[in-house]
């Protein structure tokens, strides 16, 4: 019964009927509850819908079950990636090119999920150098304060004490 069922969501799904399918492999779960592979296509299935949340559970639970099957590593990244999670996305990734490093595709995932990771915080943690100008506060009376602000655009500005060499 649940390999029909399997079957037939397969069919759904290659029609991209991606609601029927999950049906399908709800039900089919239903009857080989500890069947990894079920989950695994049910996890495909629900990141082709755009359901990534549900995606990373199914894929998460195919991996419990089996943590040998490279092919749900593949829809957990691609789901982790929707949601911003780029790090979970790259763990994953790497976890199934680890048990199939044959397959290009975690390569391929693995190389856009780095590029994404750098676009977003590469520029946090290699901040580039921003050229500052020094400038010196007058006090009231016109003279110097001894005040020094370092003015950044887009920083904390640092002010310093300093003394006056000449009194």
């Amino acid at each position: 019964m649940a390999s029909d069922l399997e079957t037939i969501a397969l069919k759904a799904f290659i029609n991209y009927d991606f609601e029927r399918a999950v049906q399908l492999l709800t039900l089919a779960i239903s009857f080989r509850p500890n069947d990894a592979e079920l989950f695994a296509e049910r996890a495909e299935a629900n990141l082709s819908r755009c359901y990534f949340n549900e995606a990373v559970a199914d894929a998460s639970r195919a991996i419990e079950l089996d943590p040998s099957m490279h092919k749900a590593y593949f829809p957990m990244g691609d789901a982790f990636y929707e949601l911003g999670k780029y790090q979970n996305a790259k763990e994953a990734w790497e976890l199934g090119s680890s048990l199939a490093p044959v397959d290009a595709r975690f390569t391929d995932s693995i190389k856009r999920c780095d590029e994404r990771i750098a676009e977003i915080y590469g520029e946090i943690l290699n901040p580039p150098p921003v050229k500052a100008s020094t400038q010196v506060e007058p006090v009231e009376g016109g003279r110097e304060s001894g005040r020094i602000v370092n003015e950044v655009p887009n920083q904390v500005t640092s002010k310093l004490n300093v003394k006056s060499k000449y009194r």
